[in-house]
């Protein structure tokens, strides 16, 4: 990925920084910048959240990481489906994404109490 000039300011590079971690699958530095920042884990660029990235690349570790730091697991900018639908369209069925409901119509929930599920094919 290439830095837009927006995010340069030493303001902005942390989430430049958390971005292509989540987008990487480097859970080490995602973990310093999040317990650094804390807000990082609703942090967005041009209307795209941090854990979008995580998603789209298939790191469930990083997307448990952001959704246990307070990232909404429901929001993806301007994307036509939820991460939920982004994350079982691109195959990755394991990413934890929804919460105790995991009403999505495609998979059901094998963890039924639990604050995140795991999304598996029915």
């Amino acid at each position: 990925m290439i830095q837009p000039p927006e995010l340069e300011s030493p303001e902005d590079l942390a989430v430049w920084e958390a971005i292509t971690a989540a987008a990487g699958g480097d859970i080490d530095t995602l973990g310093h910048l999040l317990a650094r920042f804390p807000h990082l884990a609703n942090g967005s660029y041009f209307y795209t959240p941090i854990i979008h990235f995580a998603v789209r690349e298939g790191h469930a570790a990083l997307v448990d990481l952001l959704l246990a730091a307070g990232a909404d697991p429901e929001r993806n900018g301007y994307y036509g489906v939820s991460l939920s639908e982004m994350a079982l369209e691109r195959g990755h069925d394991a990413i934890a994404l929804l919460n105790a409901q995991c009403s999505m119509p495609n998979a059901q929930c094998s963890m039924p109490n639990a604050q995140v599920c795991v999304l598996e094919p029915v």
